[in-house]
């Protein structure tokens, strides 16, 4: 049975010299977090917030500045690469050119001077396991792009190894192979129960692929959280407007209770559901909603006026004025229903569920 391992970060600071050499900046600022065993997690952000430094630390291939990583309660930091239980699938592929697939695969073992019989069985289980069985002796240029990822998926897993990290792997696929191969990723990181952390950009790998996303953005952690969480939920306007499109309303504070939270949006209060104690009336906040959330019709609560509409196929867009304030709406499955034309009038309502409070900058 695959052992199941957690993977902590504590207080976890990372300095680099900056290109000039004149001082130093923190890509990662002094973060804590706990991977649980057998979880996929994906660190998710724009360029430059942190989350391949953090990854390359888990790896090895960075050293932490101050702080600790520790993989089932030991620490790790002063580990090789070579000596920690985790295999990485990079963006590149990083495949040998002058290999074969099954050498490309069997590399690893080989420097662990297995015997030519196991490794036979490990890689051709690898390849199996990826759906490569009958191209072992492809070199890696007689391979499609999807191909190649799926070799180098196969080299990490054919070493067993205890965590699975990624190296935002499908970002040289076009957007059709992206979808497959992320739904291949999470299936196989299922039937093994890898711990797994993956790194990305993509919001959409994020949400598919994770039970936990965690937003960084500059060196530090915004968010963590299910993706239903981050995405309904999000902990500030920054995480907000970076998972999906959202759109931001100013509203004011009129009361706190139990279960939920008065605010004046429009000149009309709303009880937006959930108690929030960290705020008070006559605050200022902004309200974050959802372009699918948006209904437009005949009737509705705040007239506007079409600003653009187009037809996406599963959906039909539409930017709308509401009151010189710009609104993106999505109206999902527009089959049957009204299209509304640009520079036409129509009726806006928001769902008081659909609602969710941020704190202003």
């Amino acid at each position: 049975m695959r052992k199941m391992t957690t993977i902590e970060l504590r207080n976890i600071t990372k300095q680099f010299v900056t290109p000039d050499k004149a001082g130093t900046f923190k890509a990662v600022d002094d973060v804590s977090l706990r991977i649980e065993a057998g979880k996929f997690v994906t660190l998710l952000g724009p360029s430059g917030c942190g989350k391949t430094t953090i990854l390359r630390m888990i790896a090895g291939f960075e050293t932490p500045t101050a702080g600790e990583i520790l993989v089932d309660g030991k620490r790790i930091n002063d580990l090789p690469p070579d000596k920690r239980d985790s295999a990485m699938v990079f963006q590149s592929y990083a495949l040998f050119p002058h290999l074969s697939v099954f050498n490309n695969v069997a590399f690893g073992l080989e420097l662990k001077q297995m015997s030519a019989a196991l490794i036979a069985e490990k890689v051709n289980a690898a390849l199996q396991m990826v759906g490569l069985a009958g191209l072992e002796n492809r070199q890696p240029n007689q391979l499609s792009g999807g191909q190649q990822q799926r070799v180098a998926l196969a080299r990490a897993l054919v070493m067993e190894p205890s965590v699975l990290l990624f190296d935002e792997p499908l970002s040289n696929l076009d957007a059709k192979l992206r979808v497959h191969m992320r739904r291949e990723i999470r299936h196989i990181q299922r039937q093994l129960g890898l711990t797994s952390v993956y790194v990305t950009h993509d919001q959409s790998e994020a949400m598919s692929l994770s039970d936990q996303v965690i937003v960084m953005n500059h060196g530090v952690i915004e968010q963590i959280g299910e993706p239903a969480e981050v995405y309904q939920k999000p902990a500030s306007e920054f995480v907000a407007d970076f998972i999906g499109v959202a759109n931001f309303l100013d509203a004011e504070v009129l009361a706190t209770e139990a279960e939920k939270t008065v605010v004046r949006l429009l000149d009309t209060p709303f009880a937006v559901p959930g108690r929030r104690d960290d705020l008070q009336p006559g605050e200022q906040v902004r309200l974050v909603i959802r372009p699918e959330t948006v209904r437009l019709g005949r009737e509705g609560a705040f007239a506007a006026t079409v600003t653009y509409s187009t037809y996406m196929g599963p959906s039909q867009e539409y930017s709308i004025d509401l009151g010189g304030i710009r609104l993106q709406v999505e109206q999902p499955d527009p089959v049957g229903k009204e299209r509304f034309a640009e520079n036409s009038q129509v009726m806006v309502s928001f769902r008081e569920e659909s609602l969710h409070i941020v704190k202003k900058h």
